[in-house]
Protein backbone atom coordinates (compact mmCIF):
# COMPACT_ATOMS: atom_id res chain seq x y z
CA UNK A 1 0.00 0.00 0.00
CA UNK A 2 1.28 3.53 -1.31
CA UNK A 3 0.34 5.38 2.51
CA UNK A 4 1.97 2.00 4.44
CA UNK A 5 4.93 2.69 2.37
CA UNK A 6 4.96 6.29 3.38
CA UNK A 7 4.19 5.73 7.17
CA UNK A 8 6.07 5.12 10.44
CA UNK A 9 8.40 5.21 11.67
CA UNK A 10 8.83 8.63 9.39
CA UNK A 11 5.47 9.91 8.48
CA UNK A 12 4.61 11.81 5.22
CA UNK A 13 1.79 13.48 7.78
CA UNK A 14 0.76 13.72 10.84
CA UNK A 15 -3.22 13.84 11.71
CA UNK A 16 -4.16 17.44 12.01
CA UNK A 17 -1.07 18.89 11.04
CA UNK A 18 -0.84 22.09 9.09
CA UNK A 19 1.18 22.29 5.91
CA UNK A 20 3.49 25.08 5.58
CA UNK A 21 2.61 27.95 3.53
CA UNK A 22 5.87 28.27 1.53
CA UNK A 23 8.25 25.79 0.02
CA UNK A 24 11.15 24.37 2.42
CA UNK A 25 14.20 22.79 1.52
CA UNK A 26 14.62 19.38 1.79
CA UNK A 27 15.47 17.66 4.85
CA UNK A 28 17.76 15.26 3.75
CA UNK A 29 19.99 18.36 2.53
CA UNK A 30 20.10 20.21 5.41
CA UNK A 31 22.88 20.27 7.97
CA UNK A 32 21.84 18.31 11.06
CA UNK A 33 22.68 19.65 14.27
CA UNK A 34 24.83 17.10 16.53
CA UNK A 35 22.42 17.79 19.66
CA UNK A 36 19.24 18.95 19.72
CA UNK A 37 17.92 21.95 20.64
CA UNK A 38 15.86 22.85 23.70
CA UNK A 39 12.94 24.04 21.48
CA UNK A 40 13.54 21.04 18.98
CA UNK A 41 13.03 18.80 21.93
CA UNK A 42 9.81 21.26 23.14
CA UNK A 43 8.43 20.89 19.83
CA UNK A 44 8.71 16.87 19.15
CA UNK A 45 7.18 16.38 22.77
CA UNK A 46 4.24 19.06 21.72
CA UNK A 47 3.90 16.66 18.57
CA UNK A 48 4.09 13.38 20.17
CA UNK A 49 1.40 15.13 23.02
CA UNK A 50 -1.01 16.00 19.71
CA UNK A 51 -0.67 12.68 18.07
CA UNK A 52 -1.52 10.84 21.10
CA UNK A 53 -4.30 12.81 22.18
CA UNK A 54 -5.69 12.56 18.42
CA UNK A 55 -5.68 8.72 18.72
CA UNK A 56 -7.33 8.66 22.12
CA UNK A 57 -10.60 10.74 20.57
CA UNK A 58 -10.51 8.48 17.76
CA UNK A 59 -10.42 5.01 19.63
CA UNK A 60 -13.34 6.72 21.85
CA UNK A 61 -15.55 8.22 19.24
CA UNK A 62 -15.13 4.79 17.80
CA UNK A 63 -16.25 3.46 20.85
CA UNK A 64 -19.58 5.63 20.97
CA UNK A 65 -20.31 4.85 17.06
CA UNK A 66 -19.89 0.95 18.30
CA UNK A 67 -21.98 1.51 21.42
CA UNK A 68 -24.98 3.68 19.42
CA UNK A 69 -24.77 0.99 16.68
CA UNK A 70 -24.76 -2.12 18.33
CA UNK A 71 -22.38 -5.43 18.29
CA UNK A 72 -21.75 -5.51 14.98
CA UNK A 73 -20.04 -2.49 13.64
CA UNK A 74 -16.81 -3.30 12.66
CA UNK A 75 -13.97 -0.46 12.97
CA UNK A 76 -11.79 -1.71 10.38
CA UNK A 77 -14.81 -2.34 8.17
CA UNK A 78 -16.12 0.96 8.80
CA UNK A 79 -12.84 2.50 7.69
CA UNK A 80 -12.09 0.42 4.53
CA UNK A 81 -15.80 1.26 3.21
CA UNK A 82 -14.61 4.87 3.83
CA UNK A 83 -11.62 4.50 1.55
CA UNK A 84 -13.45 3.03 -1.00
CA UNK A 85 -16.11 5.56 -1.05
CA UNK A 86 -14.20 8.25 -0.85
CA UNK A 87 -12.16 6.89 -3.73
CA UNK A 88 -15.31 6.36 -5.82
CA UNK A 89 -16.58 9.66 -5.63
CA UNK A 90 -13.93 11.18 -6.54
CA UNK A 91 -14.22 9.44 -9.66
CA UNK A 92 -17.68 10.30 -10.41
CA UNK A 93 -16.25 13.87 -9.24
CA UNK A 94 -13.89 13.41 -11.80
CA UNK A 95 -16.71 12.34 -14.93
CA UNK A 96 -19.21 14.86 -13.49
CA UNK A 97 -21.12 11.83 -13.19
CA UNK A 98 -24.72 12.78 -11.84
CA UNK A 99 -25.78 8.97 -11.54
CA UNK A 100 -23.23 8.03 -9.68
CA UNK A 101 -23.27 11.03 -7.35
CA UNK A 102 -26.88 10.44 -6.64
CA UNK A 103 -26.43 6.99 -5.36
CA UNK A 104 -23.48 8.11 -2.97
CA UNK A 105 -25.16 10.65 -1.55
CA UNK A 106 -28.76 11.86 0.70
CA UNK A 107 -31.39 13.77 -1.49
CA UNK A 108 -30.56 17.28 0.03
CA UNK A 109 -26.70 16.95 -0.75
CA UNK A 110 -26.79 15.49 -4.28
CA UNK A 111 -27.29 18.60 -6.04
CA UNK A 112 -24.83 20.34 -4.14
CA UNK A 113 -22.13 18.02 -4.88
CA UNK A 114 -23.23 17.71 -8.54
CA UNK A 115 -22.44 21.69 -8.60
CA UNK A 116 -19.26 21.32 -6.76
CA UNK A 117 -18.30 18.50 -9.03
CA UNK A 118 -18.23 20.66 -11.96
CA UNK A 119 -15.99 22.93 -10.22
CA UNK A 120 -13.54 20.27 -8.67
CA UNK A 121 -13.66 18.11 -11.53
CA UNK A 122 -9.83 19.24 -12.33
CA UNK A 123 -9.05 18.78 -8.62
CA UNK A 124 -10.02 14.86 -8.54
CA UNK A 125 -8.76 14.33 -12.07
CA UNK A 126 -5.17 15.17 -10.50
CA UNK A 127 -5.24 12.26 -8.18
CA UNK A 128 -7.42 9.51 -9.30
CA UNK A 129 -7.04 7.99 -5.77
CA UNK A 130 -7.60 4.35 -5.02
CA UNK A 131 -9.06 2.55 -1.70
CA UNK A 132 -5.42 1.88 -0.62
CA UNK A 133 -4.09 5.36 -1.02
CA UNK A 134 -6.60 6.86 1.12
CA UNK A 135 -6.59 7.35 5.20
CA UNK A 136 -7.90 9.60 7.65
CA UNK A 137 -6.21 12.08 9.08
CA UNK A 138 -8.10 13.24 11.86
CA UNK A 139 -10.27 11.54 14.40
CA UNK A 140 -14.02 10.86 13.91
CA UNK A 141 -16.68 12.59 15.67
CA UNK A 142 -20.34 11.88 15.12
CA UNK A 143 -23.45 13.50 16.25
CA UNK A 144 -27.28 11.83 16.07
CA UNK A 145 -30.25 13.80 15.01
CA UNK A 146 -34.18 13.45 14.98
CA UNK A 147 -35.75 14.94 11.80
CA UNK A 148 -39.20 16.66 12.11
CA UNK A 149 -40.71 13.79 11.20
CA UNK A 150 -39.92 11.51 13.61
CA UNK A 151 -36.96 9.64 11.74
CA UNK A 152 -33.66 9.64 13.64
CA UNK A 153 -30.00 9.92 12.29
CA UNK A 154 -26.78 9.94 12.89
CA UNK A 155 -24.24 11.88 11.05
CA UNK A 156 -20.01 10.78 11.31
CA UNK A 157 -17.49 13.73 10.10
CA UNK A 158 -13.92 13.41 9.95
CA UNK A 159 -11.29 14.14 7.78
CA UNK A 160 -9.62 12.27 4.89
CA UNK A 161 -5.76 12.47 3.43
CA UNK A 162 -4.96 10.55 0.05
CA UNK A 163 -1.70 10.63 -1.89
CA UNK A 164 -0.36 9.65 -5.15
CA UNK A 165 2.79 9.66 -6.73
CA UNK A 166 3.73 11.78 -9.37
CA UNK A 167 6.91 11.10 -10.61
CA UNK A 168 10.46 10.91 -9.83
CA UNK A 169 13.25 14.07 -9.65
CA UNK A 170 16.61 12.50 -10.35
CA UNK A 171 19.34 14.10 -8.35
CA UNK A 172 19.58 17.93 -9.30
CA UNK A 173 21.76 20.67 -8.19
CA UNK A 174 19.53 23.40 -5.94
CA UNK A 175 20.91 26.78 -4.37
CA UNK A 176 19.60 26.87 -0.91
CA UNK A 177 20.19 29.69 1.30
CA UNK A 178 23.46 31.00 -1.49
CA UNK A 179 24.80 27.49 -0.62
CA UNK A 180 24.54 24.81 -4.00
CA UNK A 181 23.36 21.48 -2.83
CA UNK A 182 22.68 18.47 -4.20
CA UNK A 183 19.31 16.63 -3.70
CA UNK A 184 19.10 13.39 -3.50
CA UNK A 185 16.54 11.32 -6.64
CA UNK A 186 13.48 11.81 -4.83
CA UNK A 187 9.16 10.87 -5.13
CA UNK A 188 7.29 13.71 -5.88
CA UNK A 189 3.74 13.43 -4.27
CA UNK A 190 0.29 15.16 -4.86
CA UNK A 191 -1.07 15.48 -1.40
CA UNK A 192 -4.73 16.13 -0.74
CA UNK A 193 -7.16 16.76 2.27
CA UNK A 194 -10.86 16.88 2.39
CA UNK A 195 -13.36 16.76 5.04
CA UNK A 196 -16.30 14.56 4.60
CA UNK A 197 -19.48 13.40 6.44
CA UNK A 198 -21.62 10.32 6.33
CA UNK A 199 -24.88 10.10 7.17
CA UNK A 200 -26.68 6.70 8.40
CA UNK A 201 -30.73 6.40 9.06
CA UNK A 202 -31.46 4.62 12.16
CA UNK A 203 -34.92 4.52 12.52
CA UNK A 204 -37.57 5.70 10.28
CA UNK A 205 -41.53 7.71 11.61
CA UNK A 206 -42.15 6.80 14.87
CA UNK A 207 -39.20 4.42 15.57
CA UNK A 208 -39.94 2.07 12.48
CA UNK A 209 -37.94 0.27 10.65
CA UNK A 210 -34.85 2.80 8.75
CA UNK A 211 -35.82 2.87 4.75
CA UNK A 212 -32.14 3.15 3.87
CA UNK A 213 -29.42 2.00 5.95
CA UNK A 214 -26.60 2.43 3.80
CA UNK A 215 -23.98 5.15 4.68
CA UNK A 216 -24.24 8.26 2.49
CA UNK A 217 -22.06 11.47 1.92
CA UNK A 218 -24.18 14.33 3.24
CA UNK A 219 -20.76 16.56 2.86
CA UNK A 220 -17.76 16.39 0.95
CA UNK A 221 -14.99 19.20 0.64
CA UNK A 222 -11.60 19.89 -0.76
CA UNK A 223 -9.28 21.45 1.95
CA UNK A 224 -6.39 21.59 0.11
CA UNK A 225 -4.18 20.20 -2.24
CA UNK A 226 -0.01 20.54 -2.14
CA UNK A 227 2.75 18.98 -4.15
CA UNK A 228 5.44 17.20 -1.63
CA UNK A 229 8.86 15.37 -2.30
CA UNK A 230 9.63 12.12 -0.72
CA UNK A 231 13.22 10.91 -0.11
CA UNK A 232 13.35 7.29 0.22
CA UNK A 233 16.67 7.75 1.77
CA UNK A 234 16.19 9.57 4.72
CA UNK A 235 12.57 8.66 4.87
CA UNK A 236 11.62 12.13 5.09
CA UNK A 237 9.19 14.61 3.18
CA UNK A 238 9.38 18.29 2.68
CA UNK A 239 6.59 21.21 1.09
CA UNK A 240 7.33 21.83 -2.08
CA UNK A 241 4.34 23.82 -3.26
CA UNK A 242 0.61 24.39 -3.38
CA UNK A 243 -1.47 22.93 -6.50
CA UNK A 244 -3.52 25.32 -8.19
CA UNK A 245 -4.91 23.66 -11.95
CA UNK A 246 -7.17 26.80 -12.76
Amino acid sequence: MLLNILRAPNKIIRAGMQLPHGPTSAPCCRQLSLEPTVSQMVSQLRSQLKETRIYLQERYFMWKLRYLLGPDFSKEEFLEGTYQATAAMLEAVRRVDWRSIRNFCTEEFALSMYIIAQRESVYANLMRLQADDVEVSQPVTFRRKKGHNGRSFVYVELGIVGMRFVRVKPDELMEISGLPLTVPSHQQILLATFKIAFRKELSGTDGSCPKDEAWLFNSFRLRDMSLMGFCPQSGECWFIRPVKPY
